[in-house]
């Protein structure tokens, strides 16, 4: 990026808009921020410099922050600075770079237009091709912004767009500009080559065979017992390309495939991941090892499977020989140990989300394992459910993986999946989806930020518009709860629900927690709504299955509900954390079957629900005992949460069988609290239960049409 220095001051200073496209690796998040901070230091300590640079994600925001002020020979909060939803060091110098989410830039513009655009030079949105509803959002923003500055003669910061690959001209003919003559001219694009060495690809036919040809991995995939491997396994090799099938039987083709692939092909063969790393790791190749899943339970499971005994033949807990790091969003500790350099005799593996696909590059990652998936949030309008769909990713996504293993040194690239299913694949990343929370807040935010324009005219400005359907089923229950009048103007009180960083919905029923005096309880639930965390793990043996299961019962309270038993053990584990430390608290989590990561994800969205309450000057504390008078009122829960849901609702017509208010066949999960099991022999200790199961319902198969979860 370096090298292009004069290229990027020039096309900066001469446009409004720009947009540079470089390879992973180039240097862009890094060296750009810092070619303009020292452009500006060069003419002297007169010159305003104030940048700010979004990064989808907040563990790339501090890795970046911490880099980039090392590379200065400073500390964070000299010149460079970061601001995350729950932490910030804020850079102290008056030249100053910032490193933030999309959502922080977007929630100051929203509260303080004026201030905020008058006060920075320069706006980088980094990673724009990933396309998501925030980045997407914070693009509208900007370009509205400038349209209003521009027509008012006031001056508007440079806006810097950062892209590893463009999205078929998309974004340079939305930033196009109308010059004084009535022409167009298309957003100017700085193209940056990176240095990328050779990478041998790999596929699953070419895996497969060289697992089978080491006696020792093949007999741990036995031992392993992964059905899912075989399933896995019979899937993809049934796979054909669209090509081969007759053109008469395409439509049903596709058709049976798209219920194969809900029901089946997003499955993840963790025994198939781990013996694909073992046999690097039995090589006598150098290199870390990067191996992509799709989410936190995955990675968990490869470790856990990595980490049971000497069945790969390879002791994996010995860490003078293996590292095994985890990289995720919500765990910043994984990405410095990943960037932390390790003697030639230990291997770093590294088990990863598509987080490590772009933003930050690790120098010594020579092998790239794929599982070819990942977690896309999407929101289903018919049951007003948002989920996190596991799905295969693109073949430009496959391309930004296997380039990982090339950045330093020629490296090999393991694709988990078939020859035919690479076929298959969609050649770019999906278009964004605005899910229920990002629509219901963007409509708050439009009406409150752009009074002047109507709905549809904001969102037929968007990169990607969401249909007039589902713009009018936001608004409609948004007048629901009082956010949006008839007029469709926001209310104050819609006002309020915008500032918040959820759904509107769980917004109010958060407040009516602070109303009723039954707010801790309230925040919890909202967290796990918002997450989407799966506290209550799955155990794997009958016999911890049915010891999970009397937990989860008794936590329950007597309610069948499993909202009260996250509660009830959210409350506990939090308890035990605050007397006898954190070490105390994943003990008790391993024994009880809690999801010590989902834990921390909700702890730190109360942080950041408790900092938005105090700047708006609704609570100060949300464990005081003032508004938590009614916090054990199980009743009270209950009311409180369901006008949080509504109108998710289900009518029981059976144990387990549920109608929803569209019509559609609902069951509960097969370990829900409200499915009917018996227990006998259980003991309340000083810190939780313990059971000895006697009798239980034997394992039922579930329809995986709807899931509802027992209240």
């Amino acid at each position: 990026m370096r090298e292009y220095s004069e290229e990027l001051l020039d096309i900066v200073s001469n446009n409004p808009f720009c947009i540079i496209s470089g390879t992973t690796g180039s240097g862009k998040s890094t060296q750009v921020p810092q070619i303009l901070l020292e452009e500006a230091l060069r003419h002297g300590p007169d010159q305003t410099c104030n940048i700010i640079c979004t990064e989808p994600r907040r563990v790339a925001v501090t890795t970046l922050a911490e880099r980039v002020a090392a590379e200065r020979a400073e500390g964070v909060g000299d010149s460079v600075g970061y601001r995350v939803s729950f932490d910030r060091v804020l850079p102290r110098m008056p030249q100053r770079v910032t490193y933030c989410t999309p959502e922080i830039l977007s929630l100051q513009m929203l509260h303080s237009n004026e201030d905020v655009l008058a006060n920075l030079t320069h706006i980088i949105v980094d990673e724009v091709h990933e396309r998501n509803a925030r980045t997407d959002g914070l693009l509208s923003q900007l370009k509205l912004a400038y349209d209003n500055r521009v027509r008012a003669g006031k001056p508007f910061p440079k806006v810097i767009l950062m892209s590893a690959s463009l999205d078929g001209g998309l974004i340079e003919e939305y930033f196009s500009l109308r010059t004084a003559d009535g022409k167009v001219k298309r957003c100017p694009v700085l193209t940056v080559p990176g240095k990328v060495h050779e990478v041998e690809y790999k596929d699953l036919e070419d895996v497969d065979k060289e697992l089978s040809s080491d006696t020792v991995l093949r007999t741990a995939r036995t031992l392993l017992r992964d059905s899912d491997y075989e399933k896995f396994m019979k899937l993809e090799k049934a796979v054909k390309p669209l090509a081969s099938s007759p053109s008469n039987m395409l439509i049903g083709w596709r058709s049976e495939w798209e219920i194969a692939q809900d029901r089946e092909e997003a499955r993840v063969s963790y025994a198939l991941v781990a013996a694909t790393i073992a046999k690097i790791c039995k090589s006598d190749e150098k290199g870390a090892i990067l191996a992509f899943l799709p989410g936190w339970n995955e990675i968990k499971r490869v470790e856990e499977l990595l980490q049971r005994g000497k069945v790969f033949g390879l002791d994996f807990k010995n860490t003078s020989k293996f590292r095994i790091s985890l990289l995720h969003s919500t765990n910043p500790a994984g990405m410095e140990e990943a960037l932390t350099p390790l003697p030639d005799t230990c291997r770093k593996i590294l088990l990863a989300t598509n987080i490590a696909e772009t933003s930050i590059t690790i120098p010594d990652v020579r092998f790239v394992v794929d599982s070819a998936k990942q977690r896309t949030p999407r929101y289903d309008h018919v049951r007003k459910l948002s989920v996190l769909d596991r799905e295969w990713v693109s073949r430009s996504s496959i391309v930004q993986r296997a380039g990982r293993a090339g950045r330093t040194q020629p490296g090999t690239y393991y694709g988990l999946l078939s020859k035919n299913r690479h076929e298959l694949l969609r050649d770019t990343i999906a278009q964004p989806s605005i899910d229920s929370s990002h629509l219901h807040l963007a409509c708050l935010r439009a009406r409150s930020q752009f009074p002047e324009m109507s709905l549809p005219e904001y969102f037929a400005q968007l990169l990607e518009a969401p249909s007039r359907d589902e713009v009018a089923a936001a608004v409609k229950d948004l007048q629901n709860i009082g956010a949006i009048g008839p007029d469709l103007t926001v209310t104050l009180f819609g006002r309020l629900l915008g500032e918040f960083p959820t759904q509107p919905s769980i917004t109010r029923m958060i407040l009516l927690g602070v109303m009723f005096r039954c707010l801790q309880p309230m925040i919890v639930l909202g967290g796990f709504l918002t997450t989407n965390q799966q506290f209550f793990m799955h155990p794997e043996t009958t016999k911890d299955k049915l010891r999970a299961d009397a937990i989860r019962a008794i936590y329950s309270q007597g309610t069948a509900s499993d909202h009260i038993a996250s509660i009830s053990a959210f409350d506990e584990l939090q308890s035990i954390e605050t007397r006898e430390g954190p070490d105390a608290a994943v003990e008790w989590a391993e024994k009880s079957f809690l999801n010590i990561h989902a834990f921390k994800i909700v702890q730190k969205y109360m942080l950041q629900i408790q900092r938005v309450m105090w700047d708006r000057r609704i609570v100060r504390d949300i464990y005081s005992a003032e508004h938590n008078v009614n916090s054990t009122e199980l009743s009270l829960i209950k009311a409180l949460f369901l006008s949080g849901v509504a109108p998710n609702v289900g009518l029981r017509r059976t144990s387990n069988q549920f109608w929803t208010r569209s019509g559609t066949e609902a069951l509960l999960p097969m370990d829900s609290a409200a499915r009917p099991t018996h227990w006998i022999g259980l003991l309340e200790t000083r810190r939780g239960i313990s059971t000895q199961p006697a009798t239980a319902d034997g394992p039922e198969q579930m329809d995986e049409k709807e899931s509802v979860t027992g209240h």
